[in-house]
């Protein structure tokens, strides 16, 4: 992260002064030479991890280092983009104890992650993931690797591709390979790569949610952000999921260029009429890498200003606290599942500001959305 880097470097050269600190991650590897620049104590930046290089260098060797740029080198790509598969061979899952890491929106299951693709084959204006092309992970290695965490005990895989399901046959492979194994999975997923069989095959294999970024509920907005979604293939995946038992998380991206308090009440209302298991509303950043960071620096919610903030906290508690909702995850939780809900509850209202002084926001958001004239049904 760039706002620790300085912390950790110097914490890293106080702990082991003669060891080599090598950065990765957005901030870094998409500009390695201003990020070794500008510190001072790093002595590489690795921006493809999937390559071999990072050993050999930890080795001593000082060529044949594809996707690590070291101190001194010059210049290259900061991020080169690809295509095909790739090889990645299993990591230590045990040296992050499963007990340590829970999914709160799946009943505090133990996890592991489980990575089958890098990249991304979209090009979302406001993300950056796909500024190294889209490669698929060899399917040997994804066996092993799931194996791997079968042995290990965790029953549940948190599968970090950025858009499972883009390509369909290696999805549907993975899905085959988590199946046999017997773990439940959820992974993120983009609504328009998706129809009812692939969705019926990926609950048939163990999924239990998918996590997708609706972004907006402005169609011009979303159009400016180059997400080319339709309000009717979004809510026609979150049926898909509902039908085969897959729960849906639905994330918002908040303040991006032409946002407005109209624009944000249209968000809320499409949360409402979508009805995610869980929303997420993210304050829109400038990604390094992405095409908003290259052309637009600077011009992130002009309209919206200092009341983004609570504005945010306001539509969070708009969409909780609407009854509908609550007695729909009160029926899905359960005897079993109520303590999990009461303490994820408990922390989002820890966590928001008070919202209560934006008056104005607060009616407006209360107002049922203008499509149906009541509240959501259940």
């Amino acid at each position: 992260s760039p706002l620790s880097a300085p912390r950790d470097e110097a914490l890293v050269a106080a702990m082991a002064p003669r060891r080599l600190i090598v950065a990765a991650g957005e901030a870094a590897s998409m500009d390695p030479a201003a990020w070794l620049a500008a510190h001072p104590r790093a002595h590489a930046v690795l921006s493809d991890y999937t390559a071999p290089s990072l050993a050999r260098f930890a080795l001593g060797h000082r060529e044949g280092l594809d996707g690590l740029h070291v101190r001194g080198d010059a210049p290259e790509p900061a991020a080169r983009a690809g295509t095909g598969t790739f090889r990645l061979p299993v990591p230590d899952h045990a040296a992050f104890p499963p007990e340590r890491y829970r999914m709160p929106m799946l009943g505090g299951a133990r996890f592991a992650t489980l990575v089958t693709d890098i990249g991304c084959p979209h090009r979302c204006a406001f993300c950056n993931s796909s500024a190294t092309g889209h490669r698929l992970r060899d399917l040997d290695d994804v066996a092993a690797d799931v194996d791997a965490i079968r042995r290990l005990g965790v029953p549940h895989v948190f599968v970090k591709d950025m858009s499972f399901g883009s390509v369909r046959a290696h999805a549907e492979a993975v899905c085959d390979l988590l199946v046999r194994a017997g773990l439940s999975w959820h992974a993120y997923a983009r609504a328009d790569d998706l129809d009812d069989a692939l969705v019926r095959r990926m609950a048939a294999s163990g999924c239990r949610l998918l996590q997708f970024g609706f972004e907006s509920g402005d169609p011009a907005l979303r159009r400016t952000y180059g997400k080319r979604l339709d309000d009717e293939v979004a809510a026609a995946a979150v049926a898909a999921c509902r039908a085969a038992g897959v729960k849906v998380g639905g994330h918002f991206v908040l303040g991006m260029p032409g946002e407005s308090a109209s624009s944000l009440l249209r968000t809320l209302r499409a949360a409402r009429r979508l009805r995610p298991d869980y929303v997420s509303f993210n304050i829109a950043t400038l990604r390094q890498g992405s095409a908003f960071a290259r052309t637009r620096a600077g011009a992130l919610a002009p309209a919206v200003g200092r009341g983004l903030l609570a504005a945010r906290d306001l539509m969070y508690l708009a969409y909780y606290l609407d009854p509908a909702w609550i007695r729909r995850a009160l029926r899905d939780a359960g005897a079993r599942g109520l303590p999990d809900l009461a303490a994820s509850g408990l922390g989002l209202l820890r966590t928001l500001g008070r919202p209560g002084r934006e008056r104005g926001w607060l009616r407006r958001l209360r107002t049922p959305p203008a499509d149906s004239g009541r509240s959501d049904p259940e």
